[in-house]
């Protein structure tokens, strides 16, 4: 029987991304931030941080236990799928050209931009490279052929 632990990370992790998306939608939008429900969202992916870098120590911990750390983040590469990667980048340009706007706005009001708009961005990319790490992790584990051959 395989491990449901990979499975239950990958679904946390999945679902602070998509609350993530939904945060940026009412930061950006303009939406009531100071409403109970986005602040409990808030603390969530406030929480997801350091759950994210947990997972991805972990992920690398016990590769590197068993292969040394440079072969094992080679073999985390190379489990890693084409499609996996294009989402990573698409995902986290988001997350830099968010990062982008805020900055050109607190520059253009000459108003500072509250903490808490942040923690959706960084909220989003750690736990997208968590997500990356602990997928090719399980998937190693699986397997251990590369992905795709011949990836760019």
């Amino acid at each position: 029987m395989k491990p449901l632990f990979p499975y239950i990370v990958l679904a946390v992790l999945g679902t602070v991304i998509v609350t993530c998306l939904v945060s940026l939608m009412v930061v950006f939008m303009g939406g009531p931030q100071g409403a109970s429900d986005f602040r409990a969202l808030l603390s969530l992916q406030l929480a997801a941080i350091p759950f994210g870098l947990l997972a991805v120590a972990v992920s690398l911990a016990t590769r590197g236990i068993r292969e040394g750390f440079g072969p094992a983040v080679r073999s985390i590469w190379r489990a890693l799928p084409t499609w996996m990667l294009l989402g990573f980048l698409v995902l986290n340009s988001l997350c830099v050209f968010g990062e982008v706007s805020l900055l050109i706005v607190a520059y253009a009001t000459e108003a500072t931009v509250p903490w808490q708009d942040h923690v959706p961005l960084i909220s989003m990319l750690f736990c997208s490279i968590a997500f990356m790490i602990v997928y090719a992790h399980g998937r190693l584990n699986r397997t251990s052929e590369p992905a795709m051959s011949g990836r760019w």
